[in-house]
C-alpha cells in the first residue's frame, strides 16, 4: 500500500474510531454518574478516558474491542479516583461544616467489586486487596514474602481480570 492508501486507510480508522466515541460517550457518561460521581465528575473521568482512547485509538480494530476496553478503563480511573480521594485529607475550620453527600451508589459500587476482586485466584486476589488499601509494591512484597516485580506481576493479572470481568459486566447490562 502506497502512502496515499496508508493514509486514507488511517483517515478513515481515524473516521470510524470517532463514531464508536460518540455512539459510546453518553452510555460512558451514565456509568461514571451510577458510580456515584457528581456530574462535573462525570464529565471529568470520561473526558480523561477520551484522551487515553484517542492516545491508543489505532489498537482498536473493532467497536466490540473498544467498548470492552472504554469500559474497564472507566472502572479503573474511577477506581483511581476513589483511592486517591480517600487518601486525600482535607482540614476543615470549625466554622465551615463539610457537605454530606449521599453515599449509597459508591457502597454498592465498593460491594460490587470486593465480590469481584474475591473471585480472583488467591495471590491475584492478595495482591489486588493490599494495593485498594494502599499498601506499595514494596510493603506488599515484603508480607507476602515475594518480590517487588512478582507483586507486579501478579497486580497486572489480577487488573486484566478484573477489567475483563467489569467489561463483560458492563456489556451485559
Amino acid at each position: 500500500m502506497g502512502v496515499k492508501g496508508l493514509w486514507i486507510s488511517q483517515v478513515s480508522h481515524w473516521q470510524e474510531f470517532g463514531k464508536w466515541w460518540a455512539e459510546s460517550e453518553q452510555e460512558l457518561l451514565g456509568v461514571a454518574r451510577r458510580y456515584g460521581t457528581n456530574p462535573d465528575d462525570s464529565r471529568d473521568v470520561v473526558q480523561d478516558l477520551a484522551v487515553l482512547a484517542i492516545q491508543n485509538y489505532e489498537r482498536f480494530s473493532e467497536k466490540a474491542e473498544f467498548r470492552r476496553w472504554a469500559f474497564a478503563r472507566l472502572h479503573w480511573l474511577i477506581l483511581d479516583r476513589f483511592r486517591f480521594a480517600r487518601r486525600t485529607s482535607v482540614e476543615f475550620s470549625q466554622d465551615l461544616v463539610p457537605p454530606v453527600q449521599p453515599r449509597q451508589e459508591s457502597e454498592i459500587f465498593a460491594d460490587e467489586m470486593l465480590e469481584l476482586v474475591r473471585t480472583l485466584p488467591t495471590r491475584q486476589q492478595e495482591v489486588v486487596m493490599m494495593t485498594i488499601q494502599g499498601h506499595s509494591a514494596a510493603a506488599i512484597a515484603e508480607k507476602m514474602g515475594i518480590t517487588e516485580a512478582t507483586v507486579r506481576s501478579l497486580r497486572r493479572f489480577g487488573r486484566s481480570h478484573l477489567a475483563a470481568l467489569l467489561a463483560n459486566k458492563e456489556v451485559e447490562k
